[in-house]
């Protein structure tokens, strides 16, 4: 099995380029499996002491357009996260992508100084 682990840039202009750079690294490694950073498609939120819900839904926009994306990495599986309201609660939600099957996982990684709760 051939498995690609990466970092993503913040900078969106750079995330862009890396994003790029990483499907044609994908199809000439042939990768089985890509593994993506937590919260790969929005610069990371767990920076600020205090929970922002604009950001948040920020985030969750971006993440949701760019996994319309995965299908570049095709052929290969790819496994992430990305941020969810559902109802009161804000997930991070694992992931794992294949063109012909999708699932999902809540993890619960965050700062505990955050002011939400996650399941």
């Amino acid at each position: 099995m051939r498995v690609t682990v990466c970092e993503m840039p913040d900078n969106r202009k750079a995330f862009e380029i890396a994003w790029e750079e990483l499907i044609a690294y994908v199809r000439k490694q042939r990768s089985d499996l890509v593994l993506l950073p937590e919260l790969p498609f929005y610069p990371w939120i767990g920076t600020t002491p205090q929970f922002d819900a604009q950001v948040w839904q920020v985030a969750q926009e971006a993440h949701e357009a760019m996994m319309q994306r995965l299908t570049e990495l095709a052929p290969s599986v790819v496994l992430g996260t990305h941020p969810l309201i559902e109802g009161e609660l804000r997930l991070n939600r694992g992931f794992y992508w294949t063109p012909t099957a999708h699932g999902m996982r809540n993890e619960m990684h965050f700062p505990v100084n955050w002011l939400w709760t996650c399941h």
